[in-house]
């Protein structure tokens, strides 16, 4: 008796043809038949899902992706965080020189309770800016000064002879930065930045002085966890593991701590001597992590110690603050600082790798070997950094043996001083000689407006149209297009709405994804926005037209088409204004 399936047979309907066209089988009980015939259609998903695991392009977990990007010596990123300036005020009565810790110097974002964390102390010393009484202006309120100041810097006065009539010795007042040589001064910081300056009636007379009272210092959306123990080695195992299951850990700080030895985290073990303190960080599925230790050839094992953890948690593209002057409540215990804000925007906050990200760049790194050597070998190594969602880079931009590489941080915007200077320093480091002239210059984003007249097909009304014209024209120029359509091509289009709320401002749901997915879509056609783009009138029908249910036609009076950007330059979405013809 042979075997009734057919190899060719692995679906249910397929399985039960071949009972029925068996003669032993076609008679027997209908409930047999469907069981067996819906085992073999369970197992033969099974086994394509094994087969699809197998390899990178096809794999559709996270574990499996990254089980796969280790044999290529690429591990999937976990959360970066949004980094940016934060000015922290020193109390008048503070003894100078003061050293601040670092776990002193925390500010807090009182909308979202999201703690933002320095990495490094601050050694504040005197900071005074001297000026004789002619350098201030009555009629204007303009100061002349030697250096720049920062809008919403707390300032004191003193002076060897008598202060200008209306400004006081006791008294705390802020800077309104005019130009790198000239201020004003403000009541108060929300003064100072909305531009709102104090009046002088006469100059006064001697040397005015002004002691400035707020220190800038690089900060990152964290939440530091102190050291404690993960477990013990026993000190003979291979490869051991240690959980740690906190979700959403910074790579950049995590500290691993045996019997005193501070171990370093490498990228693999597998040029790591037998007597090599290394370690390697891995992200799980639920992404928690785990730290890998060596087998004694590739790597040290570690003694039988408890192996110590300290790291920071946060991150992610919620991060980001857009605003200046958001991040206001000092967090910290010491007493020589009495307040804070933020004087740029944090930017560089990004989630986990997305699963399309990691099959695109691992095997881009692979081939980059680590090194700068070609242009796809710097969008690789940037890509994999973190915080930076989209990156171009134009060679001899500088001279010879350099480039200019531009970057969109995740959530959008630019990437940001300090994140573009840490990227600059890594580049060089990758580069020929260590010795490529690398710049990482801010991006021209611009932000195009754009006014249209729709015409509806019959049988739809505007409020069922305008909405989703309005977010078609804002992701066709948003440079957040690429973010969007990666979250979108990995995560699916729940993921990828929440993006597009989180960036727009919007509050689409569930009931919107069908006609939202139709409009992501259309970037299959033309594209999502590069730096350098020419943008045509037909770019723009394909995508709103063809994504967008109920237009018969639509005219545009802004922006004027064809656009050319510069090769630094990328657009953003700017206002929407739409009429109905």
């Amino acid at each position: 008796m042979g075997n009734p399936i057919k190899y060719t047979s692995r679906t249910f309907n397929t399985i039960m043809a071949d009972f029925n066209a068996d003669a032993l089988l076609a008679d027997k009980p209908e409930w047999s038949k469907r069981m067996a015939a819906g085992v073999g259609d369970v197992l033969s998903v099974w086994q394509d899902a094994a087969a699809n695991q197998a390899f990178l392009r096809t794999a559709f977990t996270r574990r499996a992706v990254e089980d796969l990007c280790q044999w290529i010596d690429y591990v999937m990123s976990g959360r970066s965080t949004s980094l940016g300036s934060v000015m922290f005020d020193l109390s008048p009565d503070a003894a100078l020189p003061v050293t601040v810790s670092a776990a002193n110097l925390v500010a807090v974002q009182s909308s979202s309770g999201k703690r933002f964390e320095a990495r490094a102390a601050l050694a504040a010393s005197i900071s005074t800016e001297a000026t004789l009484y002619t350098a201030w202006a009555v009629a204007t309120g303009i100061i002349t000064v030697a250096s720049a100041f920062t809008s919403g810097e707390k300032v004191r006065l003193s002076t060897s002879g008598v202060l200008p009539a209306g400004l006081s010795a006791s008294v705390d007042y802020f800077a309104i930065y005019l130009s790198s040589t000239t201020v004003k001064l403000a009541a108060s910081r929300a003064e100072a930045l909305a531009g709102t300056a104090v009046a002088f009636t006469d100059q006064g007379s001697g040397t005015h002085t002004m002691t400035r009272l707020s220190r800038a210092v690089v900060c990152y959306q964290q939440q530091s966890v102190d050291s404690y123990s993960l477990g013990q080695s026993d000190g003979l195992t291979a490869f051991q593991s240690f959980n740690i299951g906190q979700v959403g850990l910074i790579r950049d700080t995590l500290t691993v701590t045996i019997n005193g030895v501070v171990w370093t985290r490498v990228d693999s073990l597998i040029y790591s001597l037998p007597s090599d303190t290394h370690y390697r960080l891995v992200f799980n599925t639920d992404l928690s992590a785990q730290i890998e230790f060596g087998d004694g050839t590739y790597g040290a094992i570690p003694g039988a110690y408890d192996v110590y953890a300290g790291y920071a948690y946060g991150g992610g593209s919620d991060s980001n603050v857009s605003g200046l002057n958001q991040i206001t409540v000092y967090g910290g215990s010491d007493s020589a600082l009495t307040g804070c804000f933020n004087t740029t925007t944090f930017v560089g906050g990004g989630d986990e790798e997305t699963l399309d990200h990691a099959k695109r760049y691992a095997p881009m790194l692979l081939k980059a070997r680590d090194r700068f050597v070609t242009d796809d070998d710097g969008v690789a190594l940037v890509q994999n950094y973190g915080g930076v969602m989209q990156c171009k880079i134009n060679r001899n931009v500088y001279g010879i043996l350099s480039c200019q590489v531009l970057g969109i941080a995740a959530g959008g915007g630019d990437a940001g001083s300090a994140l573009r200077a840490l990227i600059e320093t890594y580049l060089i480091e990758r580069s020929v000689l260590d010795d490529v002239d690398v710049h990482f210059d801010a991006s021209t984003i611009t932000p195009e407006n754009v006014t249209a007249s729709i015409k509806l097909l019959s049988g739809y009304t505007w409020a069922s149209v305008s909405a989703y014209a309005s977010l078609a024209f804002k992701l066709f120029f948003s440079e957040v297009g690429f973010e969007i359509k990666s979250v979108f091509d990995s995560s699916g289009i729940s993921d990828a709405v929440t993006l597009i709320n989180t960036v727009f401002g919007t509050a689409f749901v569930e009931a919107d994804h069908p006609s939202i997915q139709k409009i992501v879509g259309q970037w299959d056609q033309i594209g999502v926005r590069q730096y350098g783009d020419t943008i045509e009138l037909s770019d723009i029908n394909t995508f709103v037209q063809g994504g967008v249910n109920g237009i018969d036609y639509f005219t545009m009076t802004a922006p004027t088409l064809p656009l050319a950007c510069g090769a630094d330059e990328i657009t953003t979405s700017g206002t929407v204004t739409l009429v109905q013809l």
